[in-house]
């Protein structure tokens, strides 16, 4: 758990392991240019996040996002799999952009009561409680 970490910028990672930022309460923002993947529960509980943008991300793992409760916005352009659960209880995100995203696993944005845009153009299949 990091209890004064703000801010984070790792422009050659491309990988995120499970748990790795899990809990950071005073993060605000991330930047991971050319990270493709995001392990389980990498980002999770990170309660003061405003918004997330990995434009190089394919893969994000389940409950990676889950209980970040200020996350408004999560843009992930190439991103084609969202495992179950990913931003569960994500009360604040009202827009999120997955435009390559083809599939995802059970209740990927269960209790995100602000959704208001959402934009997944190749999905073809909606499981259950996934808003």
């Amino acid at each position: 758990m990091c209890l004064v970490l703000s801010s984070i910028s790792f422009p050659s990672c491309n990988y995120i392991g499970s748990s790795v930022f899990e809990s950071c309460y005073t993060l605000t923002s991330v930047s991971f240019p050319v990270c493709s993947y995001i392990g389980q529960y990498a980002f999770r509980s990170c309660s003061n996040l405003l918004s997330v943008s990995f434009p190089s991300c394919t893969y994000i793992g389940g409950n990676a996002f889950t209980m970040c409760s200020k996350l408004k916005e999560a843009n992930f352009p190439v991103c084609s799999k969202i495992d179950g659960d990913a931003f569960w209880s994500c009360y604040a995100l009202s827009r999120v952009s997955f435009p390559m995203c083809s599939s995802w696993s059970a209740y990927p944005f269960e209790y995100c009561s602000s959704l208001q845009s959402v934009v997944f153009p190749l999905i073809s299949t909606i499981t259950r409680q996934a808003f």
